[in-house]
């Protein structure tokens, strides 16, 4: 396999996860640890060999997997890299250990969406997904990060309609949910909230309600701590296309831990 051919390929791991949370209150909090195990490793096409952000082939194009979903018979997985030519998220077929891409999601609505983190199905009949962004990163003089801050819906089989949750700011971006996530992330260095966060994780609980993930919460990019927290939020409004207030009901205690002797982000949730 050729150097190239690996940077084309992404590593899967398929991730048994068993969480506490599934019946939980908005004011709960954790209770034992849960394990979680990888069962199988493979390699699968991203896109097609030799694919370059540069004409002469001279930068190649990463997959970087963020996010899989199963719904229904196909798999919907989502790079947090933009794909040139294609769409970040694309299907896929498992059958045994077998990984195969079947298409891409090439709608415009999915397309606008910058740095794709985690998807998450709707409890019950399990019909619709949602995907969210990382919300890690917003300009205030302008527009160009807006789509950053996303969070899509659609009915599994219906990407073409595709909508976004509390759309504002730029065509495709849900950015007045920001100050949500900024008064619900107060810390003692930030007591009116960290100016910089970044949602790697997204799930929804049987009850309804919407956690969002959080790894990484500090002044900036370059300037913030490893962390585990978790937003509470309930679907509101008509067809559930709003979203209500937020709370942090879960933050990772360090001091509680002195076994693990080094910083510790969440990664993804289920």
């Amino acid at each position: 396999m050729t150097q190239n051919k690996l940077l084309n390929q992404a590593l899967l791991s398929v991730l048994v996860l068993i969480m506490l949370l599934l019946s939980a209150p908005m004011g709960m909090t954790l209770g034992n640890p849960t394990t979680a195990k990888i069962t199988y490793r493979g390699v699968f096409d991203c896109f097609e060999e030799s694919l370059s952000y540069a004409e002469d082939g001279s930068k190649p194009v990463f997959c970087e997997p963020s996010a899989v979903i199963q719904a229904e018979n196909q798999l919907y997985i989502a790079s947090d890299k933009d794909i040139p030519g294609a769409s970040s998220v694309m299907t896929a077929q498992l059958q045994g250990n077998i990984l195969t891409r079947t298409g891409y999601v090439e709608v415009p609505q999915i397309q606008q969406l910058s740095k794709a983190e985690d998807f998450a199905l709707e409890p019950g009949k399990r019909k619709r997904i949602f995907l969210s962004s990382g919300f890690d990163r917003v300009f205030l003089e302008n527009a160009s990060k807006d789509s950053y801050n996303t969070l899509l819906t659609w009915e599994v089989g219906k990407e073409e309609e595709a909508e976004v949750i509390e759309p504002t700011g730029f065509p495709g971006s849900s950015l007045s949910l920001r100050p949500r996530f900024l008064r619900a992330l107060t810390t003692k260095k930030f007591p009116s909230g960290a100016p910089y966060w970044k949602v790697e994780a997204l799930t929804i609980l049987p009850t309804g309600k919407i956690l969002f993930g959080i790894r990484e919460l500090g002044s900036n990019y370059e300037d913030f701590d490893y962390t585990l927290q978790l937003v509470a939020t309930e679907l509101t409004g008509k067809n559930n296309h709003c979203l209500g207030n937020f709370k942090r009901i879960y933050e990772y205690d360090p001091q509680t831990h002195p076994q693990i002797d080094r910083p510790v982000g969440l990664s993804s949730a289920a």
